[in-house]
């Protein structure tokens, strides 16, 4: 369906943002970087050892970006 991961992470966005609509832009990206940034300050982004291990390195860098 998707041909690469950053369309289909740009759909994600578009329909996370159209979900929020009613929430100023300016305001939407504070907080939704705010968000993403907390995920940064947990000890791990995820709860499993399956995923800490597979995911936990490349998802931390996607979020530095």
């Amino acid at each position: 369906m998707f041909h690469t991961v950053a369309a289909a992470l740009g759909l994600a966005l578009v329909l996370i943002r159209q979900e929020y609509a009613f929430v100023p832009e300016a305001l939407f990206r504070q907080r939704r970087e705010a968000i993403l940034r907390s995920f940064l300050d947990r000890s791990y982004i995820y709860s499993t050892a399956r995923f800490q291990s597979s995911l936990e390195e490349r998802a931390r860098a996607n979020l530095r970006r």
